[in-house]
């Protein structure tokens, strides 16, 4: 074990180690570095271009409470078949300024990589990456804050001593790309806040970028703590193509606030929330437990956005253009916008798109079809709550209801043996589904809600076999409803 002397290395005045020449690499294993009790600044600023910090090559080793700034390359590298190594720790344990975090700002081109196919199995934790050591000031690596191009190893912890700040950089946040890109967990960060999580320190690029065949990585958990803030940030959640002509797919985002503060209360917007293109397939954007629910808003464009061709994704049970107790609106320009070339798409069930300023639903273009929207809660939008246009979704023709029969039956036509989803709400979306049927070979249809509907206003939408999801129908009155809570009027 390397340990640094409090003494020669005070931690309310930490002693800068100005380095000229390369550290050999640690390659032996098992070893730790402690500075966790002491200030000690590794400053590579007066080295030779492209020669980077700490280089790990061995397994099992610990670096801890050491101050990585200005290297000329990446600040800390694992690769080759290091595995189950930490940098990190928890920072409340220590005396140092970051306790066992470590700072690691500055850098060029990227703050930590983990690289190769046998650089498995390593932890990130408890660091300030791209701040300065208060956390509320861009201190960036020109690129990255952490870059993964290797499978099963973790960024974040359970704790909020082990959470990761990961601000301020040139780049992205986190990017996890290229083919050995497996199985990665993303868990408990604040990316694109100050450390306060309430204000925007973005980074410039995406919060997390999937990219380049990166497959079953997970960003978020379900719990409290496993929640990524991904806020402030160009784009909240990126999964597409950067380098290379293969997408990302079956990813996982859960659980994670994405364009609000670290309460889920207030908006910090990214541009997009998540975006998923370039023919990313399978990706899955929340889920159907209350843990597993991502919290969209705030953002400057689309809460998700689908498009370049990306294809069976799903979006579950999420909330997007509200806060996270889903009766305040944040808003989004978008709740879900569909576009170039995005098919068969599912959205729900179980979303809560409400208060975005422009569409609920946006689906647009003649190749952007066989999307599914069902069984959402979708309200209180300022232009649609589903607006298929210049061909999107078929334009498949929403229902026309027709009238009701002793108030708990309402009937009408669609397009033939297409499915029925009813809904009421209080002006002319779907706040609350009702249920669903299907239409005969004519296209009529009923529906019977035995213990009548819950709004004054009664809407429907049709899905046709290949998927195509109509806008809303025009409302008609419901004879007898339980008024909305004031959350849905």
């Amino acid at each position: 074990m390397t340990t640094f002397d409090p003494i020669v290395f005070p931690p309310a005045s930490p002693g800068t180690i100005p380095l000229i020449a390369a550290l050999p690499n640690i390659s032996q294993g098992n070893l730790t570095i402690d500075g966790s009790n002491a200030g000690v600044i590794l400053d590579g600023s007066g080295m030779t271009a492209g020669t980077g910090g700490l280089r790990i090559t061995s397994s099992g080793n610990v670096v801890r409470g050491l101050q990585i700034i200005h290297f000329s390359g990446e600040g800390v590298q694992i690769s080759g078949g290091a595995q189950n190594n930490t940098i990190g720790g928890n920072r409340l344990v220590g005396s140092g300024p970051l306790g066992q975090g470590n700072l690691i700002s500055g850098n060029d081109p990227h703050g930590i990589t983990i690289i190769g196919s046998g650089a498995v199995s390593n932890t990130v934790v408890g660091n300030y990456i791209g701040t300065n050591v208060s956390g509320t000031v861009e201190f960036g690596n020109v690129f990255d804050g952490v870059k993964i191009e290797s499978s099963y190893n973790q960024v974040g912890g359970a704790t909020p001593g082990e959470r990761n700040l990961i601000s301020g950089n040139g780049d992205n946040g986190v990017r996890i790309t290229g083919s050995d890109a497996r199985n990665n967990a993303i868990r408990g960060n604040l990316i694109g806040t100050d450390a306060s999580g309430t204000v925007a320190l973005g980074n410039a690029g995406s919060g997390v970028l999937l990219a380049d065949d990166a497959q079953n990585n997970t960003i978020g958990g379900i719990t409290a703590n496993e929640r990524n803030v991904i806020s402030g940030n160009s784009e909240g959640v990126h999964i597409g193509v950067q380098k290379t002509d293969q997408p990302a797919h079956h990813n996982l985002i859960i659980g994670n606030y994405i364009g609000t503060d670290s309460s889920g209360a207030a908006a910090i917007g990214n541009h997009v929330g998540v975006q998923i293109c370039d023919g990313s397939a399978d990706n899955t954007v929340g889920g159907s437990t209350a843990g597993e629910r991502n919290v969209i808003a705030g953002s400057r464009k689309s809460g998700v956005h689908l498009c370049g061709g990306a294809v069976r994704n799903r979006i579950i049970g999420n909330y997007l253009g509200t806060d996270a107790s889903g009766t305040t609106g944040l808003g989004n320009a978008e709740g879900v916008g569909i576009q170039a070339n995005s098919q068969q798409n599912t959205i729900g069930p179980g979303n809560l798109i409400a208060y975005n300023a422009i569409d609920g639903v946006w689906i647009r273009g003649a190749s952007s079809i066989f999307n599914t929207v069902t069984r959402n809660a979708i309200h209180s939008n300022t232009a649609l709550g589903m607006n298929n246009v210049d061909g999107g979704n078929q334009e498949l023709p929403p229902p026309i209801l027709k009238d009701m029969a002793g108030g708990n039956i309402i009937t009408g036509t669609a397009c033939a043996n297409c499915t029925v989803e009813v809904f009421s709400d209080f002006q002319d979306e779907g706040g609350v589904y009702e249920g669903s049927t299907t239409a005969d070979g004519s296209g009529n249809f009923s529906y019977n809600k035995p213990g009548g509907f819950t709004g004054p206003n009664l809407t429907a939408t049709a899905t046709n076999a290949v998927g195509n999801t109509s806008e809303f129908s025009s409302p008609v009155k419901a004879r007898y409803f339980a008024y909305l809570p004031l959350a849905l009027r």
